[in-house]
């Protein structure tokens, strides 16, 4: 893991910076779900860190934080292909309620 460079920006995230028009549309758009989607598989990461270390209040606030943000985007059209995360905290959630 090591050799593995850190890296902090895509292209898609330097062309809505630098690109106009539809092209600036385009790489916003398509970054902000990438971006959408890494953040939903690091708060699953941190519930399954939390719940392994037996912190399961901490596992649950993090799964209900990752539903919140599923919840807040409910009226975007693209988030139904980000069902299976709701489906995982739910889950989830009900796992660490038992």
């Amino acid at each position: 893991m090591e050799q593995v460079p850190e890296l902090y920006f895509s292209k898609l995230s330097e062309l809505a910076f630098v690109a106009t028009g539809a092209v600036k549309f385009e790489a916003a758009e398509k970054q902000k779900w990438i971006s959408i989607e890494v953040l939903l598989q690091m708060m699953e990461k941190l519930s399954e860190c939390y719940a392994e270390s037996g912190n399961s209040p901490a596992a649950r606030q993090e799964s209900q934080r990752a539903l919140a943000i599923l919840h807040a985007l409910a009226e975007e059209p693209k988030i139904v292909h980000f069902q299976n995360y709701n489906s995982y905290f739910n889950q989830k959630l009900s796992m660490l309620s038992n």
